[in-house]
């Protein structure tokens, strides 16, 4: 190992100059994999009504088989995370691509509703979870000076949210034309795409080190996780991702469902969906540039307070298909624009040398949430037909977030130092 490189492995930050321009191709390939991924997931919600209605499993069954994936890939995001750090990202995306294709056509093939826990929520759940924000923005940060991080984050985030943006119209189609069956194939096929992508992460994790050096990171880890836990700031900004998570499942598996209760039909559903991922894409981006002005803690606050108006809003409208639009619309804007602030502030705190580590804990967090926000709303509007209950409780937990936000501690001239740069 080279000088510069072995000076790279032990601080990421101190790359040498010839490899920060790899770091834009490596954020632009990070993009394209979080738009198939994350597009792949964020998109299961449009097919709960289908699978509900073609197989008659019950609305409780399926929403459980939605909460498993995103409680299981939550866990993964923290295993893969860490390997990430210290075994290199590039095998780990790879593993991704398999477990999504493997999962998708298993999906497609079950004959009973109880597999699908297995086949959905299980394998392609460890899948997203293998190719997911924390994984690749650990690879990218540790590329990108640290003045440019929160525009790549944001980048990062918009591919998340072009993902859904163009998965849902076509998704939307492929049911109508396909079948849910044919349509999860199809979904199958875009997602072996990811293994090219994957090919340009070589070299952007740990993967030349000897092994006495991977037993040194791997302690090291541990140490840092500690460190992370003891810290209040982190616990408040996980507490926080436990809403977001609930949230963003609630309405991603649900909001689809909810606008078919008021009788509006799959098209009104699919629409809204792509305004929520075309929103998403401009919030994602806005907030990333927001991000190198001003301080972080405070845009997490005004967008976990603008959700609960958002919400209370929406519960006081007609709910006809214009109001489902302008709500989309709205949410979307927020939808995934927290993870960029928070991702910021962890890099803050403890720096880019195990980012992958920290975010997979704090994603781990956000993936609770998730699994309760999936569960629960398929719980309930079992038991009383409506989903208002659900909409309560998602804008009272955006509001206690708003508050936990305001406990983090970020000072103010570590945020002027960015702006600097």
């Amino acid at each position: 190992m080279s000088a510069d490189n072995r000076a790279y492995a032990l601080n990421p930050e101190a790359a040498p100059s010839g490899r920060r321009p790899r770091g834009w191709l490596t954020l632009g390939s990070g993009t394209l994999i979080l738009l198939i991924s994350m597009g792949s997931m964020s998109t299961i919600g449009l097919y709960v009504a289908p699978i509900h209605h073609a197989t008659g499993w019950s609305l409780t069954l399926i929403s459980l088989a939605i909460a498993t994936a995103q409680l299981v890939s939550g866990v993964m995001q923290s295993v893969f995370g860490v390997l990430a750090d210290t075994r290199g990202t590039a095998p780990v995306l790879g593993a991704g691509c398999a477990l999504i294709t493997v999962g998708l056509i298993a999906t497609a093939a079950v004959g009973h509703g109880g597999l699908l826990v297995l086949t959905l929520g299980v394998v392609c759940a460890s899948g997203w979870g293998a190719s997911t924000y924390s994984v690749v923005s650990g690879a990218v940060a540790r590329q990108i000076d640290p003045g440019r991080r929160s525009f790549a984050f944001g980048l990062l985030n918009a591919g998340n949210s072009a993902g859904q943006l163009l998965f849902a119209p076509v998704l939307t189609l492929l049911i109508g034309a396909l079948g849910w069956a044919g349509a999860l194939r199809v979904e199958a096929a875009i997602a072996l795409l990811i293994c090219p992508l994957a090919l340009l992460f070589r070299g952007a994790g740990r993967t030349d080190q000897p092994r006495a050096a991977l037993w040194s990171i791997q302690g090291e880890v541990a140490q840092q996780v500690k460190a992370a836990y003891r810290d209040r700031s982190f616990l408040l900004l996980s507490a926080a991702f436990i809403t977001c998570g609930f949230h963003v499942a609630f309405l991603a598996a649900h909001y689809p469902n909810a606008i078919n209760l008021h009788g509006h039909g799959p098209m009104v559903s699919g629409a809204a969906m792509t305004i929520v991922g075309a929103c998403n894409i401009a919030g994602c981006l806005t907030v990333g540039a927001l991000g190198a002005r001003l301080r972080l803690k405070s845009i997490l606050v005004f967008l976990y307070a603008a959700r609960a108006v958002i919400v209370v809003a929406f519960l006081g409208s007609d709910q006809s298909p214009q109001a489902f639009f302008v709500t989309a619309a709205a949410l979307g804007v927020s939808w995934a624009s927290t993870v960029g602030p928070t991702n910021g502030l962890i890099d803050q705190r403890f720096g880019a040398r195990f980012l992958s580590t920290l975010m997979g804990l704090t994603m781990l967090a956000h993936q609770i949430g998730a699994f309760l926000g999936a569960w629960l709303a398929g719980v309930i509007v079992t038991a009383t037909g409506s989903y208002t209950p659900v909409f309560i409780l998602d804008a009272a937990l955006a509001v206690g977030a708003a508050f936990a936000m305001a406990g983090v501690h970020e000072p103010k001239a570590r945020t002027q130092a960015a702006t600097a740069k």
